[in-house]
């Protein structure tokens, strides 16, 4: 039932791809550099998995890897739901402070990257 309702308040359609991340969370002094996987993305927000849980509402400045060229999208958002997914996997919610992310474009580069490699290999 919580999914159902959750696809219904959605107002972008998300698009599952994993693509590596690098963020660093914005509330830390220390200003920590952590690792992640997207699970999906949309043009509002960032649907992620990674080792540590990250508390609701941490403020995070998040480099999005694209594989074609290796380039790092940057893009600002906060934690609006985790959860503990198995020992050391979490599945974190971010929202997006500014929906610039353009996700059909980052899909169809990440799917043009991996035939490429996938042709390279036969």
């Amino acid at each position: 039932m919580r999914q159902g309702n959750l696809d219904e308040r959605r107002k972008f359609p998300r698009y599952e791809v994993s693509l590596f991340l690098k963020n660093f969370d914005s509330n830390s002094n220390l200003q920590r550099e952590l690792e992640a996987h997207t699970k999906d993305i949309s043009a509002q927000g960032i649907g992620l998995f990674t080792i540590q849980a990250l508390p609701l509402g941490n403020s995070l400045d998040i480099y999005v890897c694209i594989p074609d060229n290796n380039e790092q999208i940057q893009v600002r958002g906060k934690v609006v739901w985790s959860s503990a997914v198995g020992p050391c996997k979490y599945r974190i919610g971010i929202e997006l402070e500014k929906p610039e992310l353009k996700p059909v474009s980052i899909v169809l580069r990440t799917l043009s990257q991996q035939i490429k490699t996938r042709y390279y290999y036969l």
